[in-house]
């Protein structure tokens, strides 16, 4: 059948200085469950990309395709969505994302080795952010992103022991 993705009538836009050198801009939306991931979102009256699929084109250098019902395909590789355009992913069994502070990051601070030819994701995660119940216990929101995001890579690798290439830049507190 058709899908049904996440659907919203408005969102939240970058500001211009830093979307105009973004790779790409993709939407994220809560979903029922921490093992759903939204690949497709309706956007108004259009389909657009979700964030998880914008970082898996950066991270694969290629675009993905839905010319197949069900079906998300990057290169040769593929992954399953339901109705809603979202597919499953696996959570690892414990949080050892390393994550670096934004201040370092911008302060240089941060190895640029630690960085390089990863997809890295800017977000906030002090205490005044919301956590998510997980699998690996609770886990807030961006960390819980990158999980999914590298649960996906893996996915579209087969489980081949590929290293998923994302890095955590974080900050502590207001910038």
């Amino acid at each position: 059948g058709k899908a049904r993705p996440l659907w919203a009538r408005s969102g939240w836009l970058p500001l211009p200085a830093l979307s105009k050198r973004a790779y790409d801009l993709g939407f994220l939306d809560s979903t029922d469950s921490v093992e759903r991931t939204p690949m497709i979102e309706r956007y108004g009256e259009k389909n657009v990309k979700s964030l998880y699929t914008a970082a898996l084109e950066l991270a694969l250098g290629k675009p993905a395709r839905f010319d197949t019902p069900g079906v998300m395909k990057i290169g040769h590789q593929q992954i399953a969505l339901d109705q809603a355009a979202m597919a499953k992913v696996r959570l690892p069994a414990a949080d050892k994302l390393e994550a670096y502070s934004f201040l370092d990051l911008i302060h240089g601070k941060v190895d640029a080795a630690a960085l390089a030819d990863r997809v890295v994701i800017l977000g906030y995660d002090g205490a005044k952010m919301e956590e998510n119940v997980t699998p690996m216990g609770k886990v807030k929101g961006h960390r819980l992103f990158v999980h999914q995001l590298g649960a996906l890579y893996a996915e579209l690798h087969d489980g081949a022991g590929q290293e998923v290439p994302v890095a955590g830049a974080r900050s502590v507190g207001p910038i």
